[in-house]
């Protein structure tokens, strides 16, 4: 009976030491896209850059703490700061936005300048408000 449990103690073991060999995950290296090659739609992200520093912001400028989007100077939003970023995803063959920003514009084009609605919607949303 002792043997019949060391057997199976030892079996256990051997189950346990299966169980902790982690799998191996096969990395895929992304193909680099030429800044022609890629899309011109701008992305979320939670940060306002500084445009010269080119460092996120703590705090927004007392200009454009506004409660109605129609107050923004969204050209001297531009000109001071970059919200957002460009999409990282290859543009559809002789189209200037990929898949997605084909069908799907909500934050606009990186390449030109955001509308009043699109900077409040980053204000607001980020918290700068």
């Amino acid at each position: 009976m002792i043997k019949q449990n060391i057997k199976n103690m030892k079996n256990i073991e051997n189950i346990e030491n299966i169980k902790k060999v982690k799998k191996i995950k096969k990395i895929k290296i992304k193909p680099i896209i030429n800044d022609q090659d890629r899309c011109s739609g701008r992305s979320w992200s939670n940060d306002i850059i500084e445009r010269t520093t080119l460092t996120k912001i703590i705090e927004i400028n007392k200009h454009f703490k506004v409660n109605n989007f129609n107050d923004i100077n969204n050209k001297l939003f531009n000109e001071k700061y970059i919200i957002g970023v460009q999409c990282k995803h290859k543009k559809v063959e002789n189209k200037k936005y990929c898949k997605l920003h084909e069908n799907h514009l909500i934050h606009g084009d990186y390449r030109e300048i955001q509308s009043k609605e699109i900077c409040y919607n980053f204000i607001k949303n980020i918290k700068y408000l």
